[in-house]
């Protein structure tokens, strides 16, 4: 489409990057990057959030919005019943002269022959797909829309920031309402032959590695709306090696409608039609390095729909994989599969931790690991990810002497923890030794001989032991400033661990007990609580009478 002559209130898509999240929001600056990087994507023009901020300039209707921030996110009902305050006002109201001559005028632009050409009506708000929010299905969107029809879908798609269900997801993640602001991405429609989305990373299993492709016949609105059991597949995103295609029941297809209502129609798919696989390994495959592409070019895996016709592929969408837990920081630098232990889950934290926990636990289990020689050997032992914080197991889990101890210890505490077992089982390329072993590295022996379980045992008695080895200073800090600083102000770690352990191990034996009683009599689950909390009481206080 061609430059239109005033950005205010319309910008075509070209001239948008990521950089434009405030006029674009988060579709319309995602696609905007997308062709500036000379990706497929259909041309058009998005209606710019000051066209939003015009629309709502009204006091009766500012007024609603403040009140509206001043819901608590639990008052569910009141939320609904101030959103239906705006969104009658809203759907009645008419846009300024100027806007609507505006949106005209990018109508008119570019070479189409009148009345021919329909178009996507898409959503934009300035926190929708962003990586740490996607809003995906909060708001709404219209396909196959007729030029004279395309105002009133822009005026819809305005009005849908204030529907119950994207009220209630802002209140929910603690959003202002009035700090949001609608864009509204406009293309020319793509009549597809086939349709779908592409992760570029597996969103079941969450590897990165993977690439999950869902592919339906027509539009892709079926799919993203859960209307047909589309075609899936799985690929192997370093090799484009098919891992799977599953093709799946596609009864209907979605198709652009024919009559002079601007929508879509439903078209039911003959038998022979339903149960035929939709993209051939060549064509999953260029779909595959597009979207590792573009995965590339925004630097996170991408949820992109696509589409495809006889000119190939293209993107209508893309928005970040919000449900991927983040990576560890540090990352592994020999690129090999790590696994990592949750010190919070060991403990019975579930939480994410803060800032300064982080900070403790990070520097605290480090400091065990450099003071007892493991340095060389344990180049990133703990690790970040999600607000919480990991031991990296796997330098111990390449030592075949190492291995099954360190699996049962873990198992005894928590069961889940058996699950190493399995996955040595399925990648044993990945814990092949380097060149390390107890014989030919005597500090790895020696430490594992003494301290050998010991970082799962003093975790539990660090609360009830602090008055006796925290330091003076730790007890009588009086500043914010003083406290945070006598936190790691443990001294000697080698000194701290020695005097623990002795006193946390009947504690962590108890409980290991515990946990393989009830294993070995699950008919007999009231004696064996019976006997564990006498084996803990007793770890705790070795003068209490004996378990009869």
């Amino acid at each position: 489409m061609a430059t239109v002559t005033d950005p205010t209130y319309v910008r075509p898509i070209e001239t948008l990057g990521r950089e434009d999240l405030a006029v674009a929001g988060g579709k319309g600056a995602n696609l905007g990057e997308l062709v500036r990087a000379g990706f497929p994507v259909p041309s058009g023009f998005v209606v710019t959030t000051d066209t939003y901020e015009a629309f709502v300039d009204t006091p009766a209707i500012r007024e609603v919005i403040t009140r509206l921030d001043s819901i608590e996110g639990t008052h569910t009902e009141a939320l609904t019943d101030t959103a239906g305050e705006l969104r009658g006002p809203l759907g009645e109201r008419a846009f300024a002269a100027d806007i609507e001559e505006a949106i005209d005028e990018a109508l008119e632009a570019g070479d189409r022959a009148e009345g021919d050409t329909t178009f996507a009506v898409r959503s934009s708000a300035t926190v929708e797909d962003l990586p740490s929010a996607s809003f995906a299905g909060q708001h709404d969107s219209y396909l196959g829309v007729r030029e004279d029809a395309v105002l009133d879908r822009v005026r819809d798609c305005i009005v849908s920031l204030f529907t119950d269900r994207a009220v209630a997801y802002r209140a929910r993640n603690g959003i202002s309402h009035g700090e949001v602001a609608m864009a509204v991405v406009v293309q020319e429609m793509v009549d597809a032959d086939a349709a779908g989305v592409l992760f570029a990373a597996d969103p079941d299993s969450g590897n990165r590695t993977v690439a999950a492709v869902d592919a339906i016949f027509g539009l892709g609105e079926a799919v993203v709306a859960s209307e047909v059991s589309p075609d899936l597949a799985r690929v192997q995103k370093n090799t484009e090696g098919i891992l799977e295609y599953t093709v799946g029941e596609k009864e209907i297809a979605i198709r652009p409608g024919q009559g002079d209502a601007s929508d879509t129609e439903r078209i039911e798919l003959p038998t022979e039609q339903c149960g035929k696989q939709i993209l051939s390994g060549s064509q999953l495959r260029t779909l595959i390095e597009l979207g590792t592409r573009i995965e590339g070019l925004l630097d996170t895996p991408q949820d992109i729909e696509w589409t495809l016709t006889d000119g190939g592929f293209q993107v209508v969408r893309s928005r970040p994989i919000t449900s991927l837990f983040p990576l560890p920081e540090p990352m592994p630098a020999d690129g090999r599969l790590h696994v990592y232990l949750s010190i919070g889950h060991m403990q019975a934290m579930f939480e994410a931790m803060l800032p300064l926990v982080q900070d403790f636990w990070t520097t605290w289990m480090g400091g065990i690991l450099s003071q007892f020689g493991f340095g060389p050997f344990w180049p990133t032992p703990v690790v970040t990810a999600g607000s919480r914080v990991y031991l990296d197991l796997t330098p111990a889990l390449r030592v075949e002497g190492l291995r099954s101890p360190l699996i049962g210890g873990m198992s005894a505490v928590s069961e889940p923890a058996a699950g190493l077992r399995e996955v040595i089982e399925r990648r044993p390329e990945a814990f092949e030794r380097e060149g390390l072993s107890l014989s030919s590295v005597p500090v790895v022996a020696g430490t594992v001989r003494r301290f050998g379980g010991l970082s799962l045992a003093v975790g539990p008695a660090l609360g009830a032991f602090r008055e006796s080895f925290v330091p003076d200073e730790a007890v009588t800090a009086n500043s914010p400033a003083e406290r945070a600083r006598a936190v790691f102000a443990f001294g000697d770690v080698k000194s701290f661990m020695a005097e623990a352990y002795p006193k946390a191990m009947p504690l962590y034996l108890a409980f290991g007990i515990d946990a393989w009683l009830g294993r070995t009599f699950p008919d007999a689950p009231e004696t064996v609580n019976e006997v564990g909390k006498r084996l803990r009481a007793r770890s705790r206080d070795p003068n209490q009478s004996r378990v009869r």
